[in-house]
Formats: C-alpha cells, structure tokens, sequence
C-alpha cells in the first residue's frame, strides 16, 4: 500500500512537470543528499531521525508524519 501510494505521489508530480517519476525520484534523492550535508540546526535534528540509507518512500513517510504531528 505504501508503494502504491509514493508511485502516485510521485507519478502527480512528474505529471505535473512533464517528466518521469525517474527523474522525480533521482531528483528527490539528490535533495536528499544535499540537505544531510547541511550546517542547519532544525535540518539536522530531522536527518538524525531518518535512516542512512533512507529511500524516497522514507522521506515522504518521514515528513508526512512531522506534518501530521502539528
């Protein structure tokens, strides 16, 4: 169900921008990269929670639950 659910978020936002959700993902995880190299105290206290080798599906669970959280 989960993946059911990342390929259609990911399949709405490369509809959105007239790409592949490839693209969207590889694009995601680049993302992903980049923001664990950040010096940002509140950007750092989320990237502790998520695993190292978290994947896209990790990371839309992960801030679709801090969301929920508020």
């Amino acid at each position: 169900m989960k993946n059911q659910v990342m390929e259609h978020v990911l399949q709405q936002v490369a509809d959105l921008h007239g790409v592949d959700q490839n693209t969207v993902s590889a694009g995601i995880q680049e993302a992903m990269e980049a923001a664990r190299r950040t010096e940002d105290a509140d950007s750092g206290v989320f990237w502790q929670m998520m695993p190292e080798d978290a994947t896209v599906l990790d990371l839309i669970l992960g801030m679709t639950h801090l969301l929920c959280a508020e």
